[in-house]
């Protein structure tokens, strides 16, 4: 199972210098801007560190009493957006009405929470809702709402899974945390040819993609991978990944999704079951691919 807490404090929660500290001083180097972990595989992980603009750091304690509230398997940015969709509502249809989702602290008593199952993190969360909705008063505008920030999902969720998986497997696939991926000088593009054929790096697995989608660069040619992953769910998005890792790089590639949605909005989520299938699916193609 996944280590939530550990996602949202130490991933999540943290501006990029800071993550990038704690990674230094937990044995990653920095190789012309890149945080690399070097590994026994010739396959290697790859996230960026970078978020897109607004993103929550440091807040998550003081926006909400939970830390993250957790809504059938989800984590949310915006709490009040899954709430919505089940409602069958529109995001207007709520803020003209907000006192429509009231019935949510009937909810709340109601429902087990998969990751800690603690009445008085219910209660916080109950009292939080109220405070924001109130008795008698209008929710104008989506800054009332603090909705005006991403998650950071993309990419520190990829981030946090390239780094459970390489402490999990004792380093044997190296990682390559880039930074400035949302921006035009992604810093992987720096890594010269001499460090992919120095380290003996065959391919490259990026863990940046959202849902259950995955997309390859020019020069990937592994069928059997592919269908591997089309009999596991995944579909092929047959589209430009000049943004992301893997097109900056003259190695076989591929972007795999690891369950968050909504990336570059307020209303980007993390469906947690989705992510923790798609671990257990990283581990089984790892340990048959690199053979």
């Amino acid at each position: 199972m996944l280590d939530v807490f550990k996602l949202v404090d130490d991933f999540l929660n943290l501006p990029t210098r800071e993550l990038e500290e704690e990674l230094y001083d937990n044995g990653y180097q920095i190789i012309k801007g890149n945080l690399i972990k070097k590994g026994k595989s010739g396959i290697w992980l790859t996230a960026h560190i970078d978020t897109y603009n607004d993103c929550l750091f440091g807040e998550f304690k003081e926006i909400y009493p939970l830390k993250i509230v957790i809504e059938d398997n989800f984590i949310l940015q915006a709490q009040f957006y899954h709430l919505i969709q089940q409602e069958n509502k529109t995001i207007e249809e709520v803020y003209l009405n907000p006192f429509e989702l009231l019935s949510l602290k009937d909810r709340l008593k109601k429902r087990k929470i998969t990751y800690k199952d603690d009445l008085d993190d219910i209660e916080l969360v109950e009292e939080h809702f109220l405070h924001i909705i109130g008795e008698k008063r209008k929710i104008e505008s989506l800054e009332e709402l603090n909705l005006k920030t991403v998650l950071g999902a993309d990419d520190r969720l990829g981030v946090f899974l390239c780094d459970l998986i390489y402490n999990k497997t004792n380093g044997e696939f190296g990682i390559i945390l880039s930074n400035n991926e949302e921006s035009s000088y992604n810093s992987i593009e720096y890594l010269d040819d001499d460090f992919w054929s120095d380290n003996k790096i065959k391919m490259l697995i990026s863990l940046d993609k959202r849902d259950s989608y995955y997309s390859t660069n020019k020069f990937f040619n592994n069928n059997e991978l592919e269908e591997f992953l089309q009999s596991n769910g995944f579909k092929k998005l047959n589209e430009d990944d000049r943004s992301s890792n893997i097109d900056y790089v003259n190695i076989p590639a591929i972007n795999i999704g690891i369950g968050f949605y909504n990336e570059h909005t307020p209303f980007e989520i993390i469906n947690l079951e989705k992510t923790e299938k798609t671990l257990e699916l990283l581990f089984k193609l790892l340990s048959t691919f690199s053979q």
